[in-house]
């Protein structure tokens, strides 16, 4: 029986969750609560570390980049929501990231990948509606990151995404993830391997388990960061169990980060 561990974390921007003590300047602050939220994150042990609300750079610096070297990930992939270059592979300076989006991190080589965009008009929308949310009126572009992880246990499909608060697109956007992850599966002769989905889903409950009718998901309330109440991030499992999970606090963002080992 195989055993990794998994972590979820919308970042939010590096937005510190508390505020800055008196007298000191706002970019110390985030600086050093970036630095820390990397540490905590790095103690968490992550094999496979999904995020969102990315920005590239903030303020202070680069957001990715501490967090991928002190969680000893070999293998990223940064996708921007508009525009933007999508990196793959391994940043190796703060100038190689630009941008705000989503990110896919792995201390295991990733092989097939693909991204994908999410539905932005729900069944009984307009185009109008549609090309509003294009040009930035409205609910953001939301994309997925499809990975196929090479763990030494086996191939692990992966899928990392931040659904819409829209609550009218949230099912046809899980949805499309779910289908284009089996899709995925299809393409690349892996239909066995397990599956995972993991981010910030706005979605809460388990609701998630029944639009996907996935296995298992990690349980643990991730918001508001600093007294949480309710799970939207999400770890989601098919062919395997989640275990141990838990909320984590990191000094930044206004969620907590999600972690769980996941045994298949």
């Amino acid at each position: 029986m195989a055993s990794i561990h998994v972590v979820t974390a919308n970042l939010q921007k590096g937005t510190p969750t508390a505020k800055a003590p008196g007298g000191m300047h706002k970019v110390a602050w985030q600086r050093e609560q970036v630095s820390s939220a990397a540490r905590v994150l790095g103690r968490l042990n992550a094999d496979i570390l999904a995020l969102q609300e990315v920005k590239e750079p903030v303020a202070s610096g680069s957001l990715v980049n501490p967090i991928v070297a002190l969680g000893k990930f070999t293998d990223v992939i940064f996708l921007p929501l508009r525009g933007g270059k999508t990196l793959t592979g391994q940043p190796k300076n703060d100038v190689d990231l630009k941008g705000n989006g989503i990110a896919l991190a792995s201390r295991y080589p990733i092989g097939a990948r693909e991204m994908i965009e999410l539905p932005l008009q729900d069944p009984n929308g307009s185009w109008l509606k549609t090309l509003r949310t294009k040009i930035g009126l409205g609910e953001m572009p939301r994309r997925a990151i499809l990975a196929e992880i090479l763990s030494p246990d086996g191939p692990i499909l992966v899928a990392a995404t931040h659904i819409a608060f829209t609550p009218v697109l949230q099912d046809s956007q899980l949805r499309t993830v779910s289908g284009t992850l089996d899709g995925f599966a299809r393409r690349n002769g892996k239909m066995q391997a397990p599956r995972l989905i993991l981010g910030d889903l706005n979605i809460r409950g388990e609701r998630p388990l029944a639009l996907t009718g996935y296995d298992s998901m990690a349980e643990a309330d991730t918001y508001p960061a600093t007294a949480p109440t309710a799970q939207i991030d999400h770890i989601l499992v098919q062919g395997g169990q989640a275990r141990s999970a838990e909320a984590v606090y990191m000094g930044i963002s206004d969620h907590r980060a999600l972690r769980a080992n996941v045994v298949f």
